[in-house]
């Protein structure tokens, strides 16, 4: 969401504000955190201030002003604003998490890869696509729609035309299941004595069902039961 950093007021991360970075080369768009974070304090300044720049409402009538009362003048200091604008563009830059299908739309026709630059792609969909009443909400161009919300009527669009598969419960579930057999698995493995296992079995249920351990564990537990019924006679 919008908000204030170094005292400017955002705007809604838009495609203009992705296109004008882009054009820029800017750092927020093609370095790492780590590669931005290992920049010297004046060159992670800059960078600040262009993306400000191009990413605010407005900027102040009284530059110098704005510039003596809000500007970093410490690594320390300087650390707070690069964290806001950052989050400023992780927000604006949402997308649904999705995969590629294994085939075209017709469910047999190979994948194919589009080569045309995704900014144009999602402006292209926005003058098509949405109602232009929608787009004067953010102002007067497709360029100020919001970015993060054009990726993800478009990934809509995709995934309705059977480019992508949107990532939902059914596959967070399949995630979850593989999460719990693959620690089950590694439990398992790493057990070296009975209460061990029957530590493992308890934590990890799902051990019972893993191709490859289900005779070993069926072993196991008639084992463990055979030595409980001799102690009991």
């Amino acid at each position: 969401m919008p908000g204030y950093v170094l005292g400017l007021e955002m705007m809604p991360y838009s495609l203009g504000c992705e296109l004008q970075l882009f054009r820029e080369d800017s750092p927020w768009l093609t370095m790492s955190m780590d590669e931005f974070n290992a920049m010297s304090f004046e060159k992670q300044l800059t960078a600040l201030i262009r993306g400000l720049n191009i990413c605010c409402r407005k900027m102040p009538r009284w530059r110098r002003l704005w510039w003596w009362m809000y500007r970093p003048r410490t690594p320390a200091q300087l650390a707070l604003p690069i964290a806001e604008f950052r989050n400023y563009l992780w927000d604006g830059r949402l997308q649904f998490r999705y995969e590629l299908c294994t085939s075209g739309g017709d469910g047999e026709s190979p994948v194919r890869y589009l080569g045309e630059p995704e900014l144009l792609r999602l402006y292209r969909f926005v003058c098509a696509s949405v109602p232009r009443g929608e787009v004067e909400l953010y102002g007067r161009s497709a360029w100020d729609f919001p970015y993060s919300f054009a990726k993800m009527l478009y990934q809509g669009d995709m995934e309705e035309k059977g480019g992508i598969e949107i990532y939902n419960v059914r596959g967070q579930t399949h995630d979850a299941y593989h999460q719990q057999s693959e620690d089950g698995r590694a439990a398992w493995g790493g057990c070296a004595t009975d209460d061990e296992r029957r530590a493992a079995l308890e934590k990890h249920p799902i051990i019972r069902d893993l191709a490859g351990l289900e005779e070993e564990v069926a072993a196991f537990e008639n084992s463990v039961k055979t030595k409980e019924d001799i102690r009991r006679v």
